[in-house]
């Protein structure tokens, strides 16, 4: 506008503010190990952003194996107004497969007191009979649930111990480790080595690393 009051045209400027720096992310939930019957629960990070409002999205969610254990893995991400994404936050819950519950040996072997030695008569059968649960009390019925397929047996230095006598014991079939379904049980037939005052333990662990164990000695 001139002294005389004549204006011009108009002109214009336009300033044009561009977000392009990304959201923040905060950090979910901490990496956690729960029991084996338990059920995962995440906690998602919360996320911010300088220019306006940002939005946690989920990008993944995975269920993998590392040897016995399920391991639960979420991811997020955060997101702005204008579509600028944070780097990918991720929480693993790890879940392990026991401790399972095992029932056994049962008699004729003797698992109390703890310690005790069973004396059984050299080349003698041994029946080694127990039951399998897992951590939801679901009876396991397969070899596979079994370490190695088979119960193990190693010799051992004698030492002091309380000794229980076996007895004469029976030829009851076949030694490899099965499941009996009319006795509703493992079964493993050990034929004890013939040399006399030997001493031997005889392990048996499930796939979850569960364990029980029996003390012998050859007579």
């Amino acid at each position: 506008m001139d002294g005389c009051g004549n204006t011009s045209g108009t002109v214009t400027q336009t300033i044009t503010v561009r977000d392009t720096t990304p959201p923040t992310i905060g950090a979910p939930g901490a990496n956690a190990t729960i029991a084996c019957n338990a059920t995962p629960v995440f906690t998602p990070p919360t996320a911010s952003d300088s220019c306006s409002t940002a939005t946690v999205q989920q990008v993944s969610d995975t269920t993998t194996t590392s040897g016995t254990n399920t391991l639960y893995t979420r991811c997020w991400r955060a997101v702005d107004a204008c579509n600028n994404t944070s780097g990918t936050v991720c929480q693993t819950i790890t879940r392990p497969l026991g401790p399972w519950n095992i029932t056994g040996f049962y008699q004729p072997v003797d698992m109390l007191p703890i310690g005790v030695i069973n004396t059984v008569k050299g080349g003698s059968t041994v029946p080694l009979k127990f039951n399998v649960y897992d951590c939801f009390n679901v009876e396991r019925t397969s070899v596979s649930d079994i370490m190695y397929g088979t119960v193990q047996v190693a010799e051992y230095g004698c030492s002091g111990g309380p000794e229980d006598p076996m007895g004469d014991l029976p030829n009851t079939g076949a030694t490899a480790l099965r499941y009996d379904t009319t006795g509703h049980q493992f079964i493993q037939n050990w034929q004890t080595p013939k040399p006399p005052n030997k001493c031997y333990r005889v392990r048996m662990t499930t796939i979850d690393g569960s364990v029980i164990e029996a003390l012998f000695k050859t007579k």
